[in-house]
C-alpha cells in the first residue's frame, strides 16, 4: 500500500478569492422612466366594461369576464352568452 499517497487539503485561505460586500441601492437620479407607452388605456377599458354591464342588466361579473369584456371592440353590439357567442377582442399589447 505504499503506492497510495495521503490526501492533502489546500488551505482555506486559498478558497476565498472573492471579496463579499453588502448590496447598495442604485442611483435613480437622471433616469426618469416614461411609462406612457406601457400603461394600459384604463379610461377606455372602464367605459367598455360599463357598457357591457348595462347590456347584461348589471349582473355581477367574475374577474375573467371583466378582463375579457373590457377588451371588446364594440361592446354595444355584443350580447355575450357563455358557450354560444364569439367575442371580437382587441387586446392592447402582447409584451
Amino acid at each position: 500500500m505504499s503506492f497510495l499517497k495521503p490526501l492533502t487539503r489546500t488551505p482555506r485561505s486559498r478558497w476565498t478569492t472573492t471579496l463579499r460586500t453588502l448590496a447598495t441601492e442604485a442611483s435613480t437620479t437622471g433616469a426618469i422612466r416614461d411609462c406612457t407607452r406601457i400603461t394600459p388605456p384604463y379610461a377606455k377599458l372602464v367605459s367598455n366594461l360599463e357598457k357591457v354591464k348595462r347590456v347584461l342588466d348589471n349582473r355581477p361579473l367574475t374577474l375573467s369576464e371583466k378582463i375579457l369584456y373590457s377588451h371588446l371592440t364594440n361592446p354595444e353590439e355584443v350580447t355575450p352568452v357563455r358557450g354560444q357567442t364569439y367575442l371580437k377582442l382587441s387586446p392592447g399589447k402582447f409584451e
